[in-house]
């Protein structure tokens, strides 16, 4: 029996018809053909405490978005009653959207409608997809005590983008 230093190289030579099998975790590697992608917005609201950003899915492009994070600071009290996520367009399982999706809202701090000013954040796992061309909109109503509210709210997206086939 000889016995090889554990210096040498091996090298296996297949051709393309008859590759050298992959089995256990290695086919499970990470898809190369993943683009990693993270999002920031602000949202602009309107006097009625509604909230609008928007970002457009780039030609070719599918957005697969993981994770969805917001944070927010309302002067005048108040909090967060719904945020959502709409896809407009071509939807993956086919048709046209809207197709609209409600994230989880932790409560407020202070909990109460009266006492500004108010803070809020909060953190979601999401898969959502977003095809071509497609517009993808962050909606956010408000709970507040009727004055124009005096808001500063971010909203953070991540995920990947894929080829569109």
């Amino acid at each position: 029996m000889k016995n090889l230093s554990a210096t040498q190289d091996v090298n296996v030579v297949n051709t393309a018809t008859n590759p050298v099998p992959v089995t256990g975790t290695v086919q499970n590697a990470e898809n190369p053909a993943r683009q990693a992608v993270q999002w920031s917005g602000q949202l602009t609201f309107t006097d009625s405490g509604i909230g609008h950003t928007s970002i457009t899915i780039p030609a070719g492009k599918i957005f697969v978005v993981e994770f969805a994070s917001f944070s927010g600071f309302n002067s005048f009290g108040g909090g967060v009653s719904s945020l959502t996520i709409t896809v407009t367009g071509n939807l993956v399982q086919g048709g046209q959207g809207p197709a609209s999706y409600e994230l989880v809202i932790p409560v407020s701090d202070p909990p109460s409608e009266a006492g500004p000013p108010s803070y809020f954040h909060g953190g979601q796992v999401v898969r959502l997809y977003a095809q071509p061309e497609t517009n993808l909109g962050i909606d956010c109503a408000l709970r507040y005590n009727g004055a124009n509210p005096q808001v500063t709210f971010n909203v953070s997206l991540s995920g990947y983008f894929v080829n569109a086939q």
